[in-house]
């Protein structure tokens, strides 16, 4: 649901109606299933989404002003933006979550970016078909793996690189310690 609130949010150019469609689908989700208020998962997916449409666009205008940045090509600059947004987003979720600072999640991310409308769009419809007709779903998933083995694939060697995480103590001081640094550097960065 996250996956598809940020598809069709960025792809149709609604920064201002994307937040507010996020927080609806979060609430909806979590009053059908209110176990998802214990869920990381559910946690790291609706602060990712919420990077994308919050920080993503800013970012990507940024990227794009910016002389160091302004020579890289549009295409990579928006894939840069969004693995960025995504990743500072959760990235006090990961650390609170006791995973550390990743160095090579932010390039793995890049990398996977063109595969992630794939793997969402037909896991999605894949899921909703099920019910109704398990076979056309099988074979809408088998479609989607391809992407999905390619990005599970630069995960796990891209975990496996060395001095890739950067050991942070986990729990809820890291955390919000974590937050409050990214805020200040969003703060440095908008002036």
């Amino acid at each position: 649901v996250m996956g598809v609130v940020a598809l069709i949010a960025l792809s149709t150019g609604g920064r201002r109606r994307g937040p507010p469609a996020l927080l609806a689908s979060g609430l909806v989700l979590l009053l059908v299933l209110p176990q998802f208020a214990l869920s990381m998962g559910f946690a790291l997916s609706f602060a990712a989404t919420a990077g994308l449409l919050v920080v993503g666009p800013p970012l990507a205008e940024g990227l794009g002003r910016w002389s160091w940045t302004a020579w890289v090509p549009e295409p990579i600059r928006a894939a840069l933006a969004v693995a960025a947004a995504a990743h500072l987003a959760t990235l006090p979720l990961v650390i609170l979550m006791g995973n550390g600072a990743s160095l090579v999640a932010l390039p793995a991310n890049v990398l996977v970016t063109p595969l992630v409308p794939f793997a969402t769009v037909l896991g999605l419809t894949a899921a909703l078909i099920a019910p109704l007709a398990p076979p056309v779903a099988a074979l809408i998933a088998t479609a989607a793996s391809p992407a999905t083995w390619l990005i599970a694939r630069v995960a796990h060697e891209s975990a496996a690189l060395p001095l890739g995480v950067i050991e942070i103590a986990p729990g809820p001081v890291s955390a919000l310690g974590a937050a409050g640094l990214l805020g200040l550097l969003a703060l440095g960065l908008a002036r």
